[in-house]
């Protein structure tokens, strides 16, 4: 029923805690595709190891080409009905994928969405016991897209469930540092209905030298890009409420990187760039934002 997928990338002090906590699901019936995405360390013996241990496992090894084709690799390979994205150094809760499963049918629902906690060490971490009477929040696609500029839930991938058929014609862009952002709104627009599960199954790690969490470079400059697409896309369908809200928070983070360019990389031309873009779109969409 469901094919739980993990990119794989130099994550050897990580992941067989990942990985255990996906063979220890309540839910039995899925199958764990581990992509090996080009690791010098040891990563990739660890999952040939795990593909020995359980039968569910199945194991990619490729050249790196970064997260994006990681996750497209680990589609192409998927054979269940739902799909469940898992970031090699984070840890999902035991019942995790049964109530993503049984929250989606019970609610005849094309997609799952769970809260998210942080965590720097793992005594932090408590798999608390799920009350049967847990609160959701059901969505239509509009609803659930006017989410994603101020919930980091729905703008991400690695907490939802949701059909494999979604992914037919929508892949991850490769080589972009905000690779999810770039299909988040086109995934929730297919659905007719989204649940959001207010109860924290996803355990996100701090780990410094993710790609997020470390020194700050020029790849950040994708989430512009990917609101910009974001942007055109709802423009397309003409959905007004969250073309308005993109282009605030576009302003916004132009505002912010600019910063973050000229302080931290001293980077001028990149910086006129950001500025340029800003004005463009303060004098071409400010009507918008009234």
């Amino acid at each position: 029923m469901i094919s739980v997928i993990i990119p794989v990338y130099n994550v050897e002090e990580y992941l067989e805690r990942c990985i255990d906590s996906v063979i220890a699901q309540s839910y039995r019936d899925i199958e764990i595709i581990l992509v090996d995405d080009g690791s010098v360390d040891s990563s990739g013996i660890i999952c040939d190891k795990y593909k020995e241990k359980d039968n569910r496992i199945k194991v990619v090894h490729q050249k790196n080409s970064g997260m994006s084709g990681a996750r497209n690799t680990g589609l192409e390979y998927a054979c269940g009905e739902y799909v469940y994205f898992l970031d090699s150094d984070d840890i999902i809760h035991p019942e995790c994928l049964k109530i993503h499963l049984e929250t989606l049918l019970k609610n005849n629902a094309d997609m799952t969405v769970a809260q998210f906690v942080r965590f720097r060490d793992e005594s932090e971490i408590n798999f608390q016991e799920i009350n049967e009477d847990f609160e959701i929040e059901i969505l239509s696609n509009i609803e659930g897209l006017s989410r994603i500029g101020d919930n980091v839930e729905f703008a991400v991938i690695w907490n939802k469930l949701c059909k494999r058929s979604f992914y037919n014609e929508i892949r991850f862009c490769d080589k972009k540092v905000h690779e999810d952002e770039f299909i988040a709104h086109r995934l929730i627009y297919e659905t007719e209905k989204v649940v959001l599960i207010k109860v924290p199954f996803y355990f996100y790690r701090f780990n410094q030298n993710g790609v997020m969490n470390g020194p700050y470079n020029l790849g950040r400059l994708d989430c512009l890009e990917a609101l910009l697409d974001r942007m055109e896309f709802c423009r397309q369908y003409k959905i007004d409420s969250v073309y308005k809200e993109s282009v605030r928070i576009y302003l916004n983070l132009c505002i912010k990187h600019y910063d973050l360019v000229l302080y931290k990389l001293n980077n001028k031309a990149v910086c006129r760039k950001i500025k340029r873009s800003f004005r463009k779109m303060l004098h071409k969409e400010a009507k918008f934002c009234d």
